[in-house]
């Protein structure tokens, strides 16, 4: 687990620069797409998206052989992707990537309210926000460790690499008061990676990381 710094502040521009590896937000090269690199490599990829993806999404995404969106899910929580893994073939090579939500305002609709640990004082815009948001994270922990859980029981020989493509601003002092993200400021651009791998001791050992890094 580390600190890392996002390379942007909304979703469309750090989903596209990830999968493209690219530095710039319009500059698209088949060259460096993860998910073309995968499957000219013979790994079977999929795209499971509790999110509506935009064109820039889907662009870069353009590769991917087995996509679902948001549309195609009946509930709208994050633990409807660990259904979709758990459907995976990994006899054969995989590539997957599953786009959460929860850590979006309005941060309760996404969060199921039989986990919810805090009250949110309405009457309160700061607290509402905050304790909504600190809701969400225990769920997106959670759905994370079911993941990670299911792989290391279940399979061999894999990485899992987690990431945030933003962070979100809460109201806080340091935060000027400011709420959300699409704002440049590094509060917005740092962001946890967490690793795991049952086969791989990966050393962190450098100062910082970004996402190309």
């Amino acid at each position: 687990y580390k600190k890392t710094f996002s390379s942007g502040v909304n979703t469309p521009i750090v989903v596209a620069s990830i999968i493209d590896i690219k530095r710039e937000p319009n500059y698209i090269s088949d060259k460096t797409n993860l998910l073309k690199l995968a499957k000219d490599n013979h790994y079977k990829t999929y795209w499971f998206s509790m999110q509506e993806e935009g064109d820039r999404i889907r662009v870069v995404s353009r590769f991917v052989g087995v996509k679902k969106e948001k549309d195609s899910y009946k509930r709208k929580y994050d633990d409807e992707l660990l259904k979709d893994l758990k459907n995976v073939d990994f006899s054969k090579k995989s590539f997957i990537i599953l786009h959460f939500r929860a850590n979006h305002a309005p941060y309760e609709k996404y969060t199921p309210s039989s986990l919810y640990k805090w009250k949110f004082d309405y009457d309160d815009y700061h607290k509402k926000q905050y304790f909504a948001y600190m809701d969400s994270v225990l769920y997106v922990d959670k759905v994370l460790s079911d993941i990670i859980n299911y792989m290391k029981n279940n399979h061999k020989n894999f990485s899992l690499y987690f990431m945030s493509d933003h962070a979100e601003m809460l109201g806080f002092k340091e935060e000027n008061g400011k709420y959300g993200h699409s704002k440049l400021d590094i509060n917005v651009a740092t962001i946890p990676f967490i690793y795991y791998s049952d086969k791989v001791d990966k050393k962190f050992d450098k100062n910082f990381y970004n996402q190309y890094l």
